[in-house]
């Protein structure tokens, strides 16, 4: 299922994202094919064309089959011009509005990145630009040679590393869009998973830093205080994290996922959820009595993040 894109409040500046329904996707969210999200958009567009002109896309692109980054003109304009074809595959012409590259090619750099997206953009492949996981030097060194609409950054109560380390304020200050996935900790949040035995065996989760044996106890403790609050507030924990993050900054967007209809739902509840100050007091009091224990990802992973 394509992650939905849910910006809870519609607030958006004349240069930043059109307002509307919006959704995310990969050109590799798939298993075993890994075009098997795309292609899932592409039957619905075919199937309901007039969601074709309400529906502002995103799709992730730029790496290579071995997962590492290609931000060369060659592989980037191989990658948008896959992606449009899959989405076309099935009879609709929905095109890709904001293609974003997935992680920095260090090699290539982002200057250069910028500059090959713009020409990408000029010739119609796509209309705004991405950039994903970037530290905020580069996001400046990026913006500072093409428009950037979008970047995307890991951002949830416990995630919390871009309100301290720049790259919020630097999307703050260039009016660029900060889209923050994982918005619910891979589902931590949620308050669902009590034990690495409610993850599925296989599950990525089980090799993040965060959910090992050593760590995932401690991390609870914020889950179960998190949950206290929220259910004080008559709200389910994910629709707090939720509220909480677009709380921060009307510039957010962030991007929950779920496979079920009822999970969808409850994260559009979050919509609904005003937070007082008070509130959100409350809940930095929380946040600031926990210590988040091991890295969001591997470190084989982490080191392709905040480049």
């Amino acid at each position: 299922m394509a992650r939905l894109l849910s910006s809870a409040r519609q607030v958006r500046s004349a240069d930043r994202l059109p307002s509307g329904p919006a959704r995310a996707a990969g050109e590799f969210y798939g298993q075993p094919d890994p075009t098997l999200g795309l292609q899932l958009l592409a039957r619905f567009f075919a199937k309901h064309p007039e969601y074709q002109d309400k529906v502002f896309l995103s799709v992730k692109g730029g790496i290579r089959p071995d997962f590492t980054a290609d931000g060369s003109l060659d592989g980037l304009r191989k990658s948008v011009t896959n992606i449009n074809a899959i989405l076309a595959s099935h009879g609709a012409i929905k095109k890709q509005d904001l293609f974003e590259c997935a992680r920095l090619d260090k090699e290539t750099g982002i200057e250069q990145v910028i500059r090959n997206l713009e020409i990408l953009k000029k010739e119609g492949h796509f209309t705004h630009i991405g950039v994903s996981e970037l530290s905020a030097a580069t996001l400046r060194k990026g913006a500072a040679v093409g428009k950037i609409d979008a970047a995307e950054f890991e951002f949830s109560p416990w995630a919390l590393d871009p309100a301290s380390n720049g790259i919020l304020d630097a999307c703050k200050e260039l009016g660029i869009a900060a889209v923050a996935y994982s918005p619910l900790g891979r589902g931590f949040l949620t308050g669902s998973i009590k034990s690495r035995a409610d993850i599925p065996e296989g599950d990525m989760r089980l090799h993040f830093e965060r959910f090992s044996e050593e760590n995932f106890g401690e991390n609870l403790k914020l889950v179960d205080d998190l949950a206290a609050f929220a259910q004080s507030k008559a709200i389910s924990p994910a629709q707090l994290a939720l509220a909480w993050s677009l709380a921060q900054w009307e510039g957010i967007i962030p991007i929950p996922g779920s496979t079920r209809l009822e999970g969808v739902e409850e994260a559009l509840g979050a919509v609904k959820v005003e937070l007082s100050m008070d509130d959100l007091d409350k809940i930095q009091a929380i946040l600031d009595k926990h210590v988040i224990k091991g890295g969001r990802y591997n470190k084989h992973a982490e080191a392709a993040l905040d480049a």
